[in-house]
């Protein structure tokens, strides 16, 4: 990826019902791949067209099987369903972590954010500039 992305800023919170996730009315590109890997590989292919990666999020409700990341860059907006995943130790949440290291976080960074089991549900953001 051209130029290191550093993350300034982020933050896990708590939802109590479904309107208070996340929202974006028309994401530019919808990747509804439920395979991790291919998913990874689909959004890394985009990345150079979206621009600068200015913010990434995550709604998510491990209960209920809940999945949706944003990756919001300088042009455009993917969202991935259910692909990437947070909030346990799967394959989805172990691809996840690999593209928010990519993206510039530590890999501590990184597990604190995809692995922390609590809470169930929540909306998780994460801020960057380069």
């Amino acid at each position: 990826m051209e130029g290191a992305f550093k993350m300034i800023n982020y933050s896990v919170v708590e939802v109590e019902k479904k309107e208070d996730y996340f929202s974006i009315a028309h994401p530019s590109i919808a990747i509804n791949v439920t395979n991790s890997r291919t998913a990874l590989k689909m959004l890394m292919s985009l990345l150079p067209e979206i621009g600068k990666i200015q913010r990434i999020v995550q709604n998510r409700d491990s209960e209920r099987v809940y999945f949706e990341t944003f990756i919001i860059g300088a042009k455009y907006t993917i969202v991935l369903k259910d692909s990437f995943t947070s909030g346990y130790a799967g394959v989805g949440a172990k691809v996840f972590k690999e593209f928010l290291e990519h993206a510039g976080l530590s890999t501590r960074e990184s597990e604190q954010l995809i692995f922390k089991e609590e809470p169930k549900r929540a909306v998780l953001k994460i801020d960057f500039t380069n």
